[in-house]
């Protein structure tokens, strides 16, 4: 540590007084400064948080990715009214449970395996966290896709040809916002891992 009266490089480790100035010592002088370009720690993120980053990504993406799958995903328009279907009612309800069975899963991974302050990458017994993190985001926007897809054709080939019946009223049919949270929520978990190599830039 460097004396801060004098600036006299102290050596001694406990050294109570300034061998040069004899000034009382108060403690250590702060660490220099980063050097730029230099690599971070593993466990570098934000400064004073209690987690790292991609761990907290990933945090953050399944709490939004629950209130996602727990909201409507489609709506359906027709008289200038539209309305969103009730969760029962708008099929793969299976794919649903199970993007929300993920999102617990790999948010709990997060927070319990390992230590948080380490990065997804860092293996804990020789578990793959950050594997873990893209294949469920993969899987739930998998999911979210194919469900769109099928309601989508669903809803045209009962309703679609109604407009006619009608004098020419339009049926649509469209995501909510608790569809494009969860796929918000997949894509963040997809993210995540690579997140701490992106500030480390």
């Amino acid at each position: 540590m460097f004396c801060k009266h004098c600036g006299n490089n102290i050596t001694q480790a406990n050294a109570t007084f300034c061998n040069s100035c004899g000034k009382a010592v108060e403690g250590a002088s702060p660490p220099a400064p980063p050097v730029p370009g230099a690599p971070r720690p593993a466990g570098a993120g934000i400064a004073g948080l209690p987690i790292h980053l991609e761990r907290l990504v990933v945090v953050v993406a399944s709490v939004i990715g629950l209130i996602g799958a727990l909201l409507p995903w489609f709506r359906v328009s027709a008289f200038g009214l539209s309305e969103s279907m009730p969760l029962g009612e708008q099929g793969q309800g299976w794919m649903r449970w199970i993007a929300l069975a993920l999102f617990v899963v790999i948010a709990g991974i997060a927070l319990a395996l390992g230590d948080r302050k380490q990065p997804l990458t860092v293996a804990v017994n020789n578990l793959p966290l950050h594997l873990l993190a893209i294949g469920a985001g993969a899987v739930n926007l998998i999911f979210a896709i194919v469900s769109f897809a099928v309601n989508n054709s669903d809803f045209n080939r009962e309703l679609g040809g109604l407009g006619g019946l009608f004098g020419g009223v339009t049926f649509s049919f469209g995501i909510t916002f608790g569809f494009v949270l969860t796929i918000i929520a997949a894509l963040g978990l997809i993210a995540a891992p690579f997140v701490g190599k992106v500030i480390k830039k």
